[in-house]
């Protein structure tokens, strides 16, 4: 694996930037000595895990995504990918990749699928 350079970072940040908002970082006078608050609660999908996904599914060969993407999420990380599959398949119900999510026993004990 290789460490992304700044170039690399930023043309990921132009390719996921039809399908991310640009989240706001809130400020509190107790907390800024500690950290901040990025609102990625607002984000699409509502969660930053958007980003990562579109990323990756954006980068795929017509080829790779003629078979489609797999995902071993129940939450917030298959909510991402299905978004940007969507996305990529021009934002129509339907015409999007393929998503197969795996769901662990947990989701399925839980009675959400």
């Amino acid at each position: 694996m290789t460490i992304p350079t700044s170039a690399d970072i930023r043309a990921a940040a132009r390719r996921i930037a039809p399908l991310v908002h640009r989240t706001p970082v809130l400020t509190s006078a107790g907390l800024d000595a500690i950290c901040g608050f990025k609102c990625e609660n607002f984000q699409r999908t509502s969660s930053f895990k958007i980003r990562g996904a579109s990323n990756a599914i954006l980068q795929l060969t017509d080829e790779q995504a003629a078979r489609g993407v797999v995902t071993y999420s129940s939450g917030n990380h298959a909510s991402a990918v299905a978004c940007a599959a969507r996305h990529r398949g021009g934002g129509q119900r339907g015409r999007g990749l393929a998503v197969h999510m795996v769901f662990g026993d947990a989701a399925l004990s839980s009675g959400w699928v």
